[in-house]
């Protein structure tokens, strides 16, 4: 018969069993989704430690493309997001409800032209200027092509939110 203080040790909820990194990525590549990811890198140090290194989070990326929220019409620069039963469809909803998709941050907005929009970028061009919207990196590049109104390209502001 095992001892009392073997058996709390053996008991003991707190104990974390000591597996490979290896071991924790083959594991943690096979949950579903990024907010399950999430949960497990909040659990411990030694889980964010291995969810967080450039290499996990290259091999997760590969195994898991970012979901198909919606697609816009170039011509019209309407987004229609994903619906059901597609399993992105409540993300679509929410990026539908908060991002700016008429670019109204740009001066005079019904001028400009979407020409396409992919990976969080939009390429959008008036008759003389050029716009790559960058969300993720905070940056917008107007490129003027000469002939346009030098201080309607200055007007361009940050919108408050786009996906």
């Amino acid at each position: 018969m095992a001892s009392p203080t073997a058996r709390r040790i053996a008991s003991d909820p707190t104990a974390q069993p000591d597996l490979p990194d290896e071991i924790l990525e083959d594991i943690f590549i096979r949950l579903d989704s990024a907010a399950n990811l999430a949960r497990a890198s909040a659990a411990c140090t030694t889980f964010h430690r291995v969810v967080s290194a450039r290499r996990f989070l290259r091999r997760y990326r590969s195994f898991h493309p970012p979901p198909v929220l919606g697609g816009i019409i170039a011509e019209l620069g309407n987004f229609h997001p994903a619906e059901p039963p597609h399993r992105s469809a409540p993300a679509a909803r929410a990026v539908a409800r908060a991002a700016d998709f008429t670019f109204s941050f740009i001066s005079k907005p019904n001028l400009w032209r979407t020409h396409d929009v992919r990976d969080g970028r939009a390429v959008l061009s008036a008759s003389v200027s050029l716009l790559i919207d960058l969300p993720s990196s905070l940056v917008d590049l107007l490129i003027g092509m000469g002939g346009g109104n030098e201080e309607d390209d200055a007007n361009v502001r940050r919108p408050t939110s786009f996906c």
